[in-house]
């Protein structure tokens, strides 16, 4: 993907990461990182998290990098003791200090830039600059909304097109409600227990790539894209991730650890 975007564009978003769009790509990278995170010890985990953290940034997706801090964060504050927690705290507000100092270089980057459209809307509310990323979603949910209260039993699987009024847009970019606008409040809310089942596991790499993919439905990506979309990663085209992806085809991963037996 690096040596396919050097050569197309490198920060050009328009041009695919290889095989995907940013979005797809992002997601990928973020599964990658949080996978990295849980199966590997040492310098290792942290190269390779670092690397997949990056590309995540490199594709200017806020919704996969938002998910990815989040779960993160998470993941560390249930591993860590008091002392790792308090660490965990100092370096955001850290960072959140940073960010806020240097907001001005930050929103005028070439690859950061985008990222914080959102703190325009602030300052500025939403207009012209930030409305295909910030102001095209609330248009979205207000006719999405508006549906749900006029329609509670749907428009039909696929209906959403036709029933927003919106030309631009084929679903809502949140997988909530999509389902609640097309299948209906009722039918649509049992639907969404697919994802209470793998978010309440016992396994914590399970739950944090179950929500790190919610968090991402709730921004961008339809029910016709799911499926390619969260299409596993081919270890072929990711070597530094194949012992990760055969643990979890094998279930060494999602199995808990055997306790080992001591003969007396």
């Amino acid at each position: 993907a690096v040596l396919y975007k050097v050569e197309r564009g490198f920060l050009d978003r328009n041009v695919n990461f290889l095989f995907n769009g940013p979005n797809v790509f992002a997601r990928q990278m973020g599964l990658a990182a949080i996978l990295a995170g849980f199966v590997y010890q040492g310098p290792r985990r942290y190269l390779l998290v670092f690397l997949f953290t990056a590309a995540v940034v490199w594709t200017q997706s806020k919704g996969p990098l938002i998910a990815l801090i989040l779960i993160g964060a998470w993941s560390i504050w249930q591993g860590s003791g008091w002392r790792g927690r308090a660490l965990l705290i100092a370096m955001a507000t850290l960072a959140a200090t940073m960010i806020a100092l240097g907001i001005a270089f930050l929103a005028n980057s070439p690859l950061l830039g985008r990222m914080f459209l959102a703190v325009s809307v602030f300052d500025s509310g939403l207009t012209a600059q930030n409305f295909g990323s910030i102001g095209s979603r609330v248009l979205m949910i207000r006719e999405t909304l508006t549906m749900i209260a006029t329609q509670p039993y749907g428009v039909g699987i696929g209906g959403w097109a036709a029933s927003s009024g919106i030309a631009w847009a084929d679903y809502p970019h949140n997988i909530f409600l999509e389902l609640w606008s097309e299948a209906g409040v009722v039918l649509g809310s049992i639907a969404l227990l697919a994802f209470a089942c793998f978010v309440s596991s016992r396994t914590m790499v399970l739950v944090a790539a179950c929500w790190f993919l919610l968090i991402c439905q709730q921004v961008s990506g339809g029910l016709r894209r799911l499926h390619d979309d969260h299409r596993p990663l081919d270890p072929r085209l990711h070597p530094g991730l194949s012992p990760a992806l055969r643990r979890l085809v094998h279930g060494r991963l999602l199995r808990p650890p055997r306790r080992p037996h001591h003969r007396r």
